[in-house]
């Protein structure tokens, strides 16, 4: 499960990297991941025109990968493909899905985007595992499960010190931390959060949890109007971010502005 979902989110990720698309947050689509509705259910529910259906089979070195778009109107599949590769395979197949369904949909990409639709800076399958472990444990929000989910993150980064990913997962789970404690730790649990953000930064300054983390720590140090330029920068990355959503709600609360 946590190998699918790092998948999934990695292809949410890469779409929406598209000036022409429009697309829903792993959060919102995760809830039909065992659901026996239509498509055509789904995506009226969704208000979406199109889904990206798939299945994920993990053996040893051996990687199975099942994937189809399909349009809801007519539950018509517009591309579907089986990709029975080694794991170390995984970022060429995310790519080929990724690319192909552009192309199913005749997106158009404007200058730079196809460059940025195959930019893997990814160096060991291995630091990969680590990190999909560490994001799967951060996203249950609890103490024990962040701190483990540290131990992930540092190791991916011990595998591949130029993973700016696995940097950003340790920087978010540095966030949480300030949540969880209180008093000195909470300074120190930024200042490792702010540290990190920026080192992860300097590999990739594309990654929209980076400026969401600097919002983060620039809104709980008081810079408010640093805070929502951070986080307006990590919604413009990713426009289905729905946590950045979130956390500009909150700065812009503190910065006296309720009604926006």
């Amino acid at each position: 499960d946590y190998f699918a979902d790092g998948i999934t989110e990695d292809l949410i990720t890469d779409l929406s990297k598209l000036s022409g698309l429009q697309v829903l947050a792993r959060q919102s689509v995760q809830p039909y991941r065992e659901s026996n509705q239509t498509e055509r259910e789904i995506g009226r529910e969704l208000s979406a025109r199109f889904l990206v259906r798939g299945s994920v089979r993990r053996d040893g070195d051996r990687l199975r990968v099942n994937v189809r778009l399909v349009d809801v109107e007519d539950s018509v599949n517009r591309w579907a493909e089986r990709y029975d590769r080694k794991l170390a395979d995984i970022f060429k197949v995310q790519d080929d899905i990724t690319l192909r369904v552009v192309s199913a949909l005749q997106v158009e990409l404007v200058p730079g985007e196809r460059a940025r639709l195959t930019q893997q800076n990814i160096a060991s399958v291995e630091a990969y595992d680590q990190y999909l472990r560490g994001f799967d444990l951060l996203g249950r929000r609890s103490r024990p499960d962040n701190t483990e989910a540290k131990g992930h993150f540092e190791r991916a980064i011990q595998l591949d010190p130029g993973f700016a990913l696995a940097y950003a997962g340790l920087s978010q789970a540095y966030t949480l931390d300030s949540v969880y404690d209180r008093g000195p730790k909470v300074i120190e649990s930024l200042s490792k959060a702010e540290s990190l953000a920026h080192q992860a930064q300097a590999i990739d300054d594309s990654l929209p949890q980076v400026a969401y983390v600097l919002g983060f720590v620039e809104m709980l140090k008081g810079n408010l109007a640093v805070a929502v330029a951070e986080v307006l920068r990590a919604i413009e990355l990713r426009p289905s971010y729905a946590d950045a959503h979130a956390l500009m709600a909150r700065a812009l609360h503190f910065a006296g502005r309720p009604a926006e």
